[in-house]
């Protein structure tokens, strides 16, 4: 009987799924800014909303409050990854 409980089991786990989100290190002097194309201080006014597809482009529109790397830009376009 255990062993049907454990099958019967293992065939209504298959539908798992995952993730894995990338972690970036802190930062911690001005070397670590190096790699960036834009760094600012900013105040996030409104974000897209997502939709049902699985991967798209989201525009997010933003208010630089100080600029220390770049050129002022009033939007950033963000690749989102969502779960349907």
């Amino acid at each position: 009987m255990r062993i049907l409980l454990t099958f019967a089991f293992l065939l209504n786990a298959i539908g798992v799924t995952g993730c894995e989100c990338l972690i970036i290190s802190p930062i911690k002097n001005k070397e670590n800014l190096k790699t960036y194309d834009f760094v600012a201080l900013v105040k996030v006014e409104r974000i897209d909303p997502a939709t049902d597809n699985s991967r798209e482009d989201r525009d997010i529109k933003i208010q630089v409050k100080e600029l220390f790397k770049g050129s002022t830009t009033m939007v950033l376009n963000i690749q989102d990854f969502n779960n349907p």
